[in-house]
């Protein structure tokens, strides 16, 4: 984005803006070893970019740091049993340092710090998922019943503020999450 107040008509978009992305991913899995599978993986990422060749380099909106996610499952007969362990760094934002009132408008404006120059919380969640297999007829059926956000952590997904910006929360993800169904396959 042409960062000039005041921008060119049907030129808002510039192509000035490079962007650099290093990491590595480790991953280890377990295939049916005592009716148990599994995986485990770890990434370590850096992600930045700048808008323009005089501007500062910054991280990418969604850049995640570290990322860990662990996922197993137990099978045996009729019954699956499973489950998934993530936890990630937050996503950058950008600070609001203050505000100022704008009489013209009837509104408060941000004063904001560095461009994602803080991050949001850590993320972590667990979620279980137990499933019964039986036949019915000449088709498969299965009952199942899953657990999302175990923890019931409120992760934070964004930041909000207050209309004059001197209060600020979270908006944060769903709570514990509880969801049966049925499946039947022919």
């Amino acid at each position: 984005r042409d960062l000039a107040v005041t921008l060119p008509l049907a030129a808002a978009l510039t192509q000035l803006g490079i962007g650099k992305v290093f990491g590595v991913q480790v991953t280890a899995r377990v295939l049916a070893w005592h009716h148990v599978s599994g995986w485990l993986a770890y990434n370590l990422s850096e992600s930045e970019r700048k808008d323009a060749p005089d501007q500062a380099w910054r991280y990418f909106d969604h850049d995640q740091t570290h990322g860990l996610i662990a996922v197993a499952g137990w099978e045996r007969g009729p019954w699956t049993l499973g489950g998934r362990v993530r936890l990630a760094t937050g996503e950058p934002r950008t600070p609001v340092l203050g505000a100022f009132y704008d009489s013209r408008t009837g509104r408060f404006e941000p004063i904001v710090g560095p461009h994602n120059g803080e991050r949001l919380p850590t993320f972590f969640a667990a979620d279980v998922r137990a499933e019964r297999r039986f036949p019915l007829g000449g088709a498969h059926a299965a009952v199942y019943l899953e657990i999302q956000n175990l923890t019931n952590r409120a992760n934070a997904e964004e930041i909000i503020y207050s209309a004059d910006f001197s209060q600020r929360g979270y908006l944060t993800s769903l709570p514990l999450l509880a969801i049966a169904g049925v499946r039947i396959e022919r």
